[in-house]
């Protein structure tokens, strides 16, 4: 009979930069209005840039879905172990 494994062998992947730029790009790709998050050292969000509208304002509605999708990154990077990378980064979207 086998030893069964150690529980040590079975320790979660290290988060990669990569994972959190896939995420990142994502998050921008569902809110094309996005253009950066700024995170503080508490994973709180610092600062959101939004395409400017000009002479024209834009409503709650807008905020809230930017709100929802950082909140949905946030978590589902804490749950992968990987939301210290986060921490103090602003990620902006890639102008073309």
């Amino acid at each position: 009979m086998k030893p069964l494994p150690s529980p040590a062998g079975k320790q979660r992947p290290e988060p990669s930069q990569s994972l959190i730029d896939e995420r990142v790009r994502a998050a921008f790709a569902r809110v094309p209005l996005l253009l950066a998050i700024t995170f503080d050292e508490d994973l709180s969000l610092a600062d959101v840039e939004v395409q400017p509208c000009p002479g024209c304002e834009w409503h709650d509605e807008v905020y809230i879905d930017v709100d929802a999708e950082v909140s949905a990154l946030v978590d589902e990077l804490k749950r992968v172990g990987a939301s210290e990378l986060l921490r103090g980064r602003t990620s902006a979207r890639t102008l073309q």
